[in-house]
């Protein structure tokens, strides 16, 4: 048997991108605490459950984290990964892609990035 991980990112706070705040949501944290709550009742220690939360889930971290998923899950045919994500998400040049607090869209976390980590 092998070991679940866990990426579980949540961004209600955009200011980083938009400084107003109008760019701002409710209710994503309450969707990453649901998500690890999940993983813990379905056996992921919580060692393996890294969270971004606001401003930690800028591009950098969020394509770190990735990596780190990736690594874990390739270490070992039997593991799993499981990542969520709330918070912005668009189609941005005809590519989808997930809006981290520090949003530059030229070099957004577009799928193909995360895909990228996870291989």
């Amino acid at each position: 048997m092998g070991t679940y991980y866990g990426l579980l990112i949540a961004v209600n706070n955009y200011t980083l991108y938009d400084p107003s705040g109008g760019s701002n949501l409710n209710g994503c944290l309450n969707d990453l605490e649901a998500a690890r709550r999940l993983c813990l009742s379905m056996g992921y220690p919580p060692e393996n459950i890294h969270c971004l939360r606001d401003k930690e889930a800028t591009q950098a971290n969020i394509l770190a984290e990735y990596e780190w998923l990736g690594s874990k899950v390739n270490e070992d045919p039997a593991n799993e990964g499981f990542t969520s994500f709330s918070g912005h998400g668009t189609l941005y040049k005809q590519r989808p892609m997930i809006c981290p607090a520090d949003l530059k869209w030229e070099q957004g976390v577009t799928f193909a990035k995360i895909g990228e980590r996870l291989k």
